[in-house]
């Protein structure tokens, strides 16, 4: 069985073989090559869909919190974090965290890259394999939403264009 501990030290282990740092990137890291396994890609349609349902949802925040918790569920099993709300239910997502404790705590309004980054987190990978896989999984799960999106010079952050 394996453990939070041994899914931390793969994660460290293939950051190290990919040559990556433990700091925050510079770039979205936009990847062409980038796949999912299998599982990942059915935990994410799954989580697609559930969040478009949760947009009509009486208690719209919920229903996406339910949502994320669902999805961790889906990508880590018996190993998903606890993901819970913190105060700030509006506003940037930016002070989300995950920490030590196996614990994600969202902040600001939900979004689908700060929930999958969080994940990554969860699954062990630091902020560069946070970014990688965070915006990559979403340029392959939601492509229209993706394309809405560009990258604030100098930064990883992904930030939709307001028209």
């Amino acid at each position: 069985m394996t453990t939070v501990t041994a899914m931390h030290k793969a994660a460290v282990a293939d950051e190290l073989a990919r040559g990556w740092g433990r700091g925050y990137p510079r770039t979205p890291m936009i990847d062409a090559a980038f796949t999912l396994t299998d599982t990942e890609l059915v935990a994410l349609r799954t989580f697609k869909a559930a969040w478009l349902a949760a947009k009509v949802a009486t208690d719209v925040d919920a229903a996406k919190l339910a949502a994320i918790r669902t999805c961790a569920e889906a990508l880590l099993g018996e190993l998903a974090p606890e993901v819970e709300r913190g105060a700030a239910l509006t506003g940037r997502s930016d002070g989300s965290t995950y920490n030590p404790a196996h614990i994600i705590t969202l902040r600001g309004a939900l979004s689908i890259i700060t929930a999958l980054h969080e994940l990554t987190h969860a699954r062990g990978y630091g902020e560069v394999g946070a970014v990688w896989w965070s915006v990559n999984a979403f340029r392959l799960v939601w492509p229209k939403a993706f394309a809405k999106l560009r990258n604030v010079p100098g930064t990883h952050v992904m930030r939709k264009v307001v028209r």
